[in-house]
C-alpha cells in the first residue's frame, strides 16, 4: 500500500492569523484539526508540500493546529485512522503534543524542525535547516521505538524537572521569547537566581527513599540533551526503559555560597562534567517521586507544568519515531 502521511504545524509559530478551515477529505472522521487553506501559504510550507507531493505521488493533507490540545487530538485521530506517519513541523512543545496523541500506537512521528531550540531534532541528528532531507527522514528513515516519560496523563520526550530551572521556565515572558528566541530562557534564569531559595526535597526512587535535603533542582531525563547544547545526562538512552535522575544539591552554607555552588554546578554541566561535581548526583530509576517543602515549580520539555509533588514514570518504547538511517 502507498505510504500515508499528514502534516501538522502550529500556525502561531510562523505567521500570525494564518487562515484555517475545511475538513479531512480522505478520512471523514479526522476533523479535530483545521485543514489549512493553500492560498498564501508560507514559503516553507509550500516547499514542504511540494516535496511531499513529488516523493509520494499525491498531495498530503495539512492541518494548522493552534493549540497543544488541538495538536494532540489531531495526531491521535490520525493514529486512529492508521496513518503511517504524522509529520510535525514545530519545536519541542509541538512535538510533545503530537507524541501524547501518538503514544502507544503504531503511527510514526516524523519531525520537521521549526522551533526555537529543537532539542529533540538535534539529539536525533535530524537535518535542522533543510526541508527536503528532513522530510525524507520522515518518509523513509529508520523506524525506532523510544521511551516516553510520564507525569499523570502528560508525556515528555526529553526531560522534566523541579526547582530552579522550572522557576526560570515559569518566568519566561512569551513576548521576549518571540523577539530573542532561546536566549529568553537564559535571561529568565539569571533573574531567577537572584531570588531562588533551594527548597527541601524528598526523592523516592522505585519506592525507596533516596535523598532528603536542600536542592536547587532535580532533572529527570529521557535523553542526554538539555536545552539543545548541554549533555546533562551523557549516558542516558531513549530506549532503555529507564530515566536518568540528575540532582543538584545545595551545600550546608549561607545562601550566597549556595548560589555560588550552583553556578559551579551549572558550569560543570556546560562542560559535560556534571558527574564530576561533588554536589551533583546521577542515578537511574523507573519511578521518581518528587516532594518539596515549600512546593517548587515543575516543567516538562521546557513548558510549565505546575508545582510539586509529582510522580514521574517511564513508558517503555511508547512512541514510534522516524530517525536517519
Amino acid at each position: 500500500m502507498p505510504l500515508s502521511a499528514v502534516l501538522l504545524y502550529n500556525p502561531n509559530a510562523g505567521r500570525r492569523g494564518y487562515p484555517t478551515g475545511g475538513a479531512f477529505a480522505g478520512f471523514p472522521s479526522l476533523t479535530l484539526g483545521k485543514k489549512t487553506d493553500s492560498n498564501g501559504d508560507p514559503v516553507w510550507l509550500e516547499a514542504a508540500l511540494s516535496h511531499l507531493r513529488v516523493r509520494l505521488g499525491h498531495s498530503v493533507e495539512t492541518f494548522a493546529c493552534a493549540s497543544f490540545d488541538e495538536t494532540r487530538s489531531t495526531a491521535a485521530a490520525a493514529a486512529a485512522e492508521k496513518i503511517d506517519v504524522v509529520i510535525v513541523a514545530g519545536g519541542d512543545g509541538t512535538l510533545r503534543a503530537a507524541a501524547e496523541g501518538l503514544a502507544g500506537t503504531d503511527t510514526a512521528l516524523g519531525i520537521l524542525p521549526r522551533g526555537t531550540v529543537n532539542v529533540l531534532a538535534r539529539e536525533l541528528f535530524l537535518p535542522l535547516d533543510r526541508i527536503g532531507p528532513a522530510l525524507d527522514v520522515c518518509l523513509y528513515g529508520q523506524t525506532r521505538r523510544i521511551d516516553l516519560g510520564r507525569i499523570s496523563d502528560r508525556y515528555f520526550l526529553l526531560m522534566c524537572s523541579a526547582g530552579f530551572d522550572a522557576r526560570a521556565v515559569h518566568s519566561v515572558r512569551p513576548e521576549v521569547k518571540e523577539v530573542v528566541g532561546a536566549p529568553a530562557y537564559a535571561l529568565s534564569a539569571m533573574a531567577a537566581l537572584s531570588t531562588f531559595v533551594p527548597p527541601t526535597m524528598n526523592l523516592i526512587l522505585d519506592g525507596k527513599p533516596w535523598f532528603p535535603g536542600a536542592a536547587f533542582m532535580v532533572v529527570v531525563a529521557n535523553s542526554p540533551a538539555y536545552a539543545g547544547e548541554f549533555r546533562i545526562a551523557p549516558d542516558a538512552e531513549m530506549d532503555d526503559g529507564l530515566l536518568d535522575v540528575i540532582l543538584f544539591t545545595a551545600p550546608a552554607a549561607p545562601l550566597p555560597a549556595q548560589r555560588a555552588a550552583f553556578i559551579r554546578q551549572a558550569g560543570a554541566v556546560t562542560l559535560g562534567l556534571a558527574g564530576s561535581d561533588p554536589d551533583v548526583h546521577l542515578i537511574r530509576a523507573r519511578q521518581i517521586q518528587i516532594v518539596a517543602e515549600p512546593t517548587t515549580p515543575t516543567q516538562i520539555d521546557g513548558d510549565s507544568l505546575g508545582e510539586t509533588p509529582v510522580l514521574v514514570t517511564v513508558a517503555p518504547k511508547a512512541l514510534v519515531i522516524r530517525v536517519p538511517s
